[in-house]
Protein backbone atom coordinates (compact mmCIF):
# COMPACT_ATOMS: atom_id res chain seq x y z
CA UNK A 1 0.00 0.00 0.00
CA UNK A 2 1.33 3.27 -0.98
CA UNK A 3 1.74 5.88 1.83
CA UNK A 4 0.43 9.15 1.05
CA UNK A 5 3.05 12.17 1.09
CA UNK A 6 3.29 14.45 3.58
CA UNK A 7 5.34 17.28 2.39
CA UNK A 8 6.39 20.35 4.51
CA UNK A 9 5.83 18.80 7.52
CA UNK A 10 1.97 18.84 6.84
CA UNK A 11 -0.30 15.84 8.64
CA UNK A 12 -2.59 14.00 6.12
CA UNK A 13 -5.84 12.73 7.75
CA UNK A 14 -5.92 9.42 5.97
CA UNK A 15 -1.64 9.33 6.46
CA UNK A 16 -0.09 7.03 9.11
CA UNK A 17 1.00 9.43 12.46
CA UNK A 18 4.05 11.31 12.25
CA UNK A 19 6.67 11.07 15.17
CA UNK A 20 5.33 14.75 16.05
CA UNK A 21 1.57 13.94 15.84
CA UNK A 22 2.53 10.40 17.61
CA UNK A 23 4.83 12.69 20.84
CA UNK A 24 1.67 15.80 20.96
CA UNK A 25 -0.74 12.72 21.90
CA UNK A 26 1.83 11.54 24.15
CA UNK A 27 2.07 15.10 26.14
CA UNK A 28 -1.56 16.05 25.83
CA UNK A 29 -2.40 12.59 27.45
CA UNK A 30 0.33 12.60 30.14
CA UNK A 31 -0.59 16.55 31.01
CA UNK A 32 -4.77 15.27 31.11
CA UNK A 33 -3.41 12.32 34.38
CA UNK A 34 -1.56 15.46 35.71
CA UNK A 35 -3.59 18.12 35.70
CA UNK A 36 -6.37 15.76 36.58
CA UNK A 37 -4.39 14.42 39.77
CA UNK A 38 -3.18 17.81 40.65
CA UNK A 39 -6.64 19.26 41.23
CA UNK A 40 -7.44 16.14 43.24
CA UNK A 41 -4.08 17.39 46.02
CA UNK A 42 -5.69 20.80 45.73
CA UNK A 43 -9.50 19.83 46.79
CA UNK A 44 -7.94 17.75 49.55
CA UNK A 45 -5.77 20.67 50.99
CA UNK A 46 -8.40 22.93 50.32
CA UNK A 47 -11.81 21.09 50.97
CA UNK A 48 -11.28 17.35 52.26
CA UNK A 49 -10.37 14.28 50.97
CA UNK A 50 -14.00 13.43 50.49
CA UNK A 51 -14.64 16.19 48.19
CA UNK A 52 -11.40 14.88 45.98
CA UNK A 53 -13.96 12.60 44.00
CA UNK A 54 -15.39 15.26 42.99
CA UNK A 55 -12.38 15.71 40.51
CA UNK A 56 -13.63 11.95 39.06
CA UNK A 57 -16.96 12.63 38.22
CA UNK A 58 -15.79 15.89 36.37
CA UNK A 59 -13.16 14.46 34.22
CA UNK A 60 -15.67 11.50 33.31
CA UNK A 61 -18.40 14.16 32.34
CA UNK A 62 -15.99 16.40 30.08
CA UNK A 63 -14.42 13.09 28.66
CA UNK A 64 -18.06 11.35 28.03
CA UNK A 65 -19.34 14.77 26.41
CA UNK A 66 -16.48 14.92 24.30
CA UNK A 67 -16.92 11.34 23.09
CA UNK A 68 -20.12 11.65 22.24
CA UNK A 69 -19.65 15.01 20.15
CA UNK A 70 -17.20 13.00 18.19
CA UNK A 71 -19.64 10.56 17.58
CA UNK A 72 -23.12 12.51 16.62
CA UNK A 73 -21.29 15.07 14.43
CA UNK A 74 -18.49 12.63 12.98
CA UNK A 75 -18.45 14.22 9.50
CA UNK A 76 -18.12 18.02 11.32
CA UNK A 77 -15.41 16.84 13.25
CA UNK A 78 -13.58 15.16 10.75
CA UNK A 79 -13.39 18.52 8.02
CA UNK A 80 -12.30 20.38 10.42
CA UNK A 81 -9.74 17.93 12.21
CA UNK A 82 -6.61 19.91 10.77
CA UNK A 83 -7.72 23.04 12.48
CA UNK A 84 -8.87 21.58 15.46
CA UNK A 85 -5.63 19.60 16.23
CA UNK A 86 -3.55 22.80 15.58
CA UNK A 87 -5.50 24.82 18.56
CA UNK A 88 -6.67 22.53 20.93
CA UNK A 89 -3.40 22.07 22.97
CA UNK A 90 -3.05 25.99 23.19
CA UNK A 91 -6.81 26.58 24.20
CA UNK A 92 -6.04 23.36 26.78
CA UNK A 93 -3.12 26.01 28.34
CA UNK A 94 -5.66 28.73 28.49
CA UNK A 95 -8.48 26.59 29.67
CA UNK A 96 -6.60 25.16 32.91
CA UNK A 97 -4.87 28.39 33.51
CA UNK A 98 -8.38 30.01 33.94
CA UNK A 99 -10.07 26.98 35.26
CA UNK A 100 -7.70 26.70 38.60
CA UNK A 101 -8.00 30.40 38.84
CA UNK A 102 -12.19 30.17 38.71
CA UNK A 103 -11.96 27.75 41.35
CA UNK A 104 -9.82 29.50 43.87
CA UNK A 105 -12.45 31.89 43.47
CA UNK A 106 -15.20 29.97 44.46
CA UNK A 107 -17.13 30.41 47.80
CA UNK A 108 -17.39 26.27 48.49
CA UNK A 109 -17.80 26.18 52.02
CA UNK A 110 -18.50 22.11 52.78
CA UNK A 111 -19.50 23.19 56.80
CA UNK A 112 -22.19 25.48 55.14
CA UNK A 113 -23.72 22.24 53.11
CA UNK A 114 -23.81 20.41 56.04
CA UNK A 115 -26.04 22.84 57.26
CA UNK A 116 -30.16 22.93 57.14
CA UNK A 117 -30.34 26.19 56.23
CA UNK A 118 -27.38 27.14 53.95
CA UNK A 119 -27.21 23.59 52.51
CA UNK A 120 -29.12 24.97 49.12
CA UNK A 121 -26.49 28.08 48.11
CA UNK A 122 -23.87 25.32 48.70
CA UNK A 123 -25.19 23.31 45.13
CA UNK A 124 -24.77 26.44 43.06
CA UNK A 125 -21.42 26.54 44.31
CA UNK A 126 -21.07 22.62 43.58
CA UNK A 127 -22.14 22.91 40.03
CA UNK A 128 -19.67 25.94 39.28
CA UNK A 129 -16.67 23.40 40.03
CA UNK A 130 -18.02 21.84 36.79
CA UNK A 131 -18.69 24.59 34.81
CA UNK A 132 -15.65 25.89 35.96
CA UNK A 133 -12.88 22.58 35.15
CA UNK A 134 -15.23 20.33 32.52
CA UNK A 135 -14.02 22.58 29.33
CA UNK A 136 -10.12 21.59 30.53
CA UNK A 137 -11.43 17.81 30.09
CA UNK A 138 -13.46 18.17 27.15
CA UNK A 139 -11.15 19.66 25.00
CA UNK A 140 -8.23 17.34 26.32
CA UNK A 141 -10.66 14.55 25.10
CA UNK A 142 -11.58 15.89 21.65
CA UNK A 143 -7.53 16.30 20.95
CA UNK A 144 -7.37 12.35 22.03
CA UNK A 145 -10.59 11.54 20.25
CA UNK A 146 -9.44 12.78 16.94
CA UNK A 147 -6.04 11.40 17.21
CA UNK A 148 -8.22 7.91 17.34
CA UNK A 149 -10.24 9.22 14.35
CA UNK A 150 -7.83 10.47 11.96
CA UNK A 151 -5.20 8.04 12.56
CA UNK A 152 -7.68 4.89 12.51
CA UNK A 153 -5.56 2.81 10.37
CA UNK A 154 -2.88 2.90 12.89
CA UNK A 155 -4.78 2.28 16.19
CA UNK A 156 -2.59 0.37 18.15
CA UNK A 157 0.26 2.81 17.88
CA UNK A 158 -2.24 5.58 18.69
CA UNK A 159 -3.67 3.72 21.68
CA UNK A 160 0.04 2.86 22.70
CA UNK A 161 0.71 6.60 23.04
CA UNK A 162 -2.09 7.38 24.98
CA UNK A 163 -1.85 4.89 27.14
CA UNK A 164 2.07 5.51 27.60
CA UNK A 165 1.33 8.97 27.57
CA UNK A 166 -1.05 9.06 30.74
CA UNK A 167 1.41 6.72 32.78
CA UNK A 168 4.18 9.00 32.26
CA UNK A 169 1.67 12.27 33.37
CA UNK A 170 1.01 10.33 36.33
CA UNK A 171 4.74 9.31 37.74
CA UNK A 172 5.54 13.08 36.33
CA UNK A 173 3.09 14.56 39.03
CA UNK A 174 3.87 12.73 41.70
CA UNK A 175 7.92 13.53 41.40
CA UNK A 176 6.46 17.18 40.84
CA UNK A 177 4.41 16.87 44.15
CA UNK A 178 7.65 16.13 46.17
CA UNK A 179 9.08 19.38 44.85
CA UNK A 180 7.02 21.98 43.99
CA UNK A 181 4.51 23.47 46.90
CA UNK A 182 0.51 22.01 46.13
CA UNK A 183 -0.45 25.36 45.42
CA UNK A 184 2.10 25.95 42.84
CA UNK A 185 1.83 22.39 41.53
CA UNK A 186 0.27 23.80 37.91
CA UNK A 187 3.33 25.56 36.81
CA UNK A 188 4.89 22.37 37.13
CA UNK A 189 1.95 20.94 35.11
CA UNK A 190 1.31 23.29 32.29
CA UNK A 191 5.16 23.09 30.06
CA UNK A 192 3.58 19.34 29.54
CA UNK A 193 1.54 21.49 26.95
CA UNK A 194 4.24 23.75 25.71
CA UNK A 195 5.11 21.08 22.99
CA UNK A 196 2.75 20.13 21.58
CA UNK A 197 1.05 23.97 21.72
CA UNK A 198 3.98 24.73 19.32
CA UNK A 199 4.28 21.88 17.16
CA UNK A 200 0.49 21.54 16.37
CA UNK A 201 0.59 25.11 14.84
CA UNK A 202 3.66 23.65 12.65
CA UNK A 203 2.11 20.17 11.78
CA UNK A 204 -1.36 20.62 10.97
CA UNK A 205 -2.33 23.88 9.25
CA UNK A 206 -2.15 24.70 5.35
CA UNK A 207 -0.20 27.91 6.10
CA UNK A 208 2.48 28.24 8.75
CA UNK A 209 1.84 32.04 10.00
CA UNK A 210 5.01 33.38 11.83
CA UNK A 211 2.93 35.87 13.35
CA UNK A 212 0.69 33.13 14.82
CA UNK A 213 3.28 31.13 16.30
CA UNK A 214 5.14 33.94 18.12
CA UNK A 215 1.54 35.42 19.12
CA UNK A 216 1.31 31.58 20.83
CA UNK A 217 4.53 31.27 22.13
CA UNK A 218 4.28 35.45 24.20
CA UNK A 219 1.13 33.49 24.93
CA UNK A 220 2.45 30.22 26.45
CA UNK A 221 5.34 32.25 28.37
CA UNK A 222 2.58 34.41 29.96
CA UNK A 223 0.73 31.60 31.59
CA UNK A 224 3.37 30.13 33.31
CA UNK A 225 4.74 33.44 34.09
CA UNK A 226 1.30 33.38 36.14
CA UNK A 227 1.93 29.68 37.11
CA UNK A 228 4.83 30.32 38.96
CA UNK A 229 4.17 34.22 40.32
CA UNK A 230 0.14 33.42 41.69
CA UNK A 231 0.02 30.72 43.81
CA UNK A 232 -3.72 28.77 42.75
CA UNK A 233 -5.11 28.62 46.39
CA UNK A 234 -4.63 28.99 50.20
CA UNK A 235 -6.02 27.20 53.11
CA UNK A 236 -9.75 28.63 53.69
CA UNK A 237 -11.15 29.92 56.77
CA UNK A 238 -13.09 26.76 57.67
CA UNK A 239 -9.55 24.98 57.81
CA UNK A 240 -8.36 24.52 61.28
CA UNK A 241 -4.85 25.50 60.07
CA UNK A 242 -6.35 28.95 59.18
CA UNK A 243 -6.42 30.06 62.60
CA UNK A 244 -3.19 28.57 63.49
CA UNK A 245 -1.29 30.08 60.77
CA UNK A 246 -2.76 34.15 61.86
CA UNK A 247 -1.98 33.83 65.17
CA UNK A 248 0.46 36.55 66.06
CA UNK A 249 4.27 35.19 66.35
CA UNK A 250 3.25 32.18 64.52
CA UNK A 251 6.10 30.33 63.44
CA UNK A 252 6.12 27.29 61.00
CA UNK A 253 8.66 24.97 62.31
CA UNK A 254 8.45 22.66 59.75
CA UNK A 255 6.90 22.19 56.32
CA UNK A 256 6.92 19.27 53.96
CA UNK A 257 4.58 18.13 50.51
CA UNK A 258 4.55 15.11 49.26
CA UNK A 259 1.87 12.82 47.44
CA UNK A 260 0.72 11.38 51.25
CA UNK A 261 -0.21 15.44 52.25
CA UNK A 262 0.94 18.68 52.85
CA UNK A 263 2.22 18.73 56.63
CA UNK A 264 2.90 21.87 59.04
CA UNK A 265 4.64 21.89 62.55
CA UNK A 266 3.29 25.29 64.00
CA UNK A 267 4.68 26.64 67.06
CA UNK A 268 2.43 29.34 68.67
CA UNK A 269 0.59 30.23 71.40
CA UNK A 270 -2.55 28.15 71.22
CA UNK A 271 -1.04 25.12 70.49
CA UNK A 272 -1.28 23.02 73.65
CA UNK A 273 -0.62 19.07 74.63
CA UNK A 274 -4.15 17.64 73.11
CA UNK A 275 -5.82 16.22 76.34
CA UNK A 276 -9.29 16.00 77.57
CA UNK A 277 -8.88 18.61 80.14
CA UNK A 278 -10.86 20.29 82.55
CA UNK A 279 -11.55 24.29 82.12
CA UNK A 280 -11.19 25.08 85.85
CA UNK A 281 -7.83 24.05 86.34
CA UNK A 282 -6.62 27.47 87.92
CA UNK A 283 -9.36 27.12 90.23
CA UNK A 284 -8.43 23.66 90.87
CA UNK A 285 -4.70 24.85 92.16
CA UNK A 286 -3.31 22.30 88.80
CA UNK A 287 -1.07 23.74 85.70
CA UNK A 288 -2.32 24.14 82.52
CA UNK A 289 -1.66 21.37 79.88
CA UNK A 290 1.81 21.70 78.62
CA UNK A 291 3.24 23.77 75.19
CA UNK A 292 3.48 22.31 72.04
CA UNK A 293 3.97 22.24 68.46
CA UNK A 294 0.80 21.26 66.49
CA UNK A 295 0.77 18.88 63.19
CA UNK A 296 -1.22 19.97 60.27
CA UNK A 297 -2.13 17.21 57.71
CA UNK A 298 -3.96 19.35 54.40
CA UNK A 299 -5.00 21.46 57.13
CA UNK A 300 -5.97 19.47 59.47
CA UNK A 301 -4.50 19.04 62.69
CA UNK A 302 -3.78 15.25 63.37
CA UNK A 303 -1.47 15.93 66.12
CA UNK A 304 0.45 17.81 69.25
CA UNK A 305 4.12 16.95 69.40
CA UNK A 306 6.17 16.99 72.94
CA UNK A 307 9.03 19.45 71.73
CA UNK A 308 10.21 19.33 75.41
CA UNK A 309 9.20 17.20 78.77
CA UNK A 310 7.12 19.27 80.96
CA UNK A 311 8.07 20.53 84.51
CA UNK A 312 4.61 20.32 85.35
CA UNK A 313 2.46 17.40 85.35
CA UNK A 314 0.23 18.85 88.23
CA UNK A 315 -2.56 19.00 84.87
CA UNK A 316 -3.45 15.10 84.96
CA UNK A 317 -5.37 15.55 88.29
CA UNK A 318 -7.73 17.36 85.79
CA UNK A 319 -7.66 15.12 82.97
CA UNK A 320 -10.10 12.20 82.06
CA UNK A 321 -7.38 9.64 80.93
CA UNK A 322 -6.02 9.95 85.08
CA UNK A 323 -8.91 8.30 85.65
CA UNK A 324 -8.37 4.20 85.59
CA UNK A 325 -4.56 4.81 87.15
CA UNK A 326 -7.18 6.13 90.19
CA UNK A 327 -8.31 2.97 90.74
CA UNK A 328 -5.27 0.58 90.18
CA UNK A 329 -2.01 0.76 91.38
CA UNK A 330 0.97 0.14 89.44
CA UNK A 331 -1.41 -0.71 86.36
CA UNK A 332 0.19 -2.62 83.43
CA UNK A 333 -0.49 -0.21 80.42
CA UNK A 334 -0.60 -0.53 76.82
CA UNK A 335 -0.89 2.76 75.35
CA UNK A 336 -2.14 3.07 71.65
CA UNK A 337 -1.18 5.99 70.16
CA UNK A 338 1.10 8.49 72.04
CA UNK A 339 0.08 12.11 71.30
CA UNK A 340 3.32 13.65 69.91
CA UNK A 341 5.11 11.61 73.46
CA UNK A 342 3.00 13.39 75.94
CA UNK A 343 0.91 10.02 76.90
CA UNK A 344 4.48 8.04 77.83
CA UNK A 345 5.69 11.16 80.03
CA UNK A 346 2.05 10.95 81.82
CA UNK A 347 1.63 7.36 81.99
CA UNK A 348 5.04 7.18 83.64
CA UNK A 349 4.35 9.65 86.43
CA UNK A 350 2.24 6.68 87.88
CA UNK A 351 4.63 4.33 88.00
CA UNK A 352 3.11 1.46 85.80
CA UNK A 353 4.63 -2.01 86.08
CA UNK A 354 4.88 -2.70 82.47
CA UNK A 355 4.39 -0.43 79.88
CA UNK A 356 4.06 -0.88 76.20
CA UNK A 357 3.60 1.93 73.64
CA UNK A 358 2.31 1.36 70.00
CA UNK A 359 2.84 4.21 67.41
CA UNK A 360 -0.09 3.39 64.62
Amino acid sequence: MEIPDNKGGREDAQAPPSKTALLNLFLVSAFLIAFETCLTRYFSITLGNEYAYLIISIVMVGIALSGVLLSLFEKFFARRQNALLSFLPLLLVLAGLAGMYLITRNDFNPLALQHEVTWKSQLFNLLAFYLELIPVFFLAGIFIGLNFVAYSGAIGRVYACNLLGSAAGAVAVLWLMFIIHPFYLLAGVLPLLFIPAVLSLIIYPKRFSKATMTAAILLLALAEILAVKHPFGGFPYFKQVYASLNIQDNRVVEEKFSPAGYYLVLDNLAEFNSIDLTNNYESLGIGPPPRAAGVYKDGQHIVSLMAETPDDFSYLQGALTSFPYQLKTRPAVMLVGTVGGFRIQEVERYFPARLVALEP
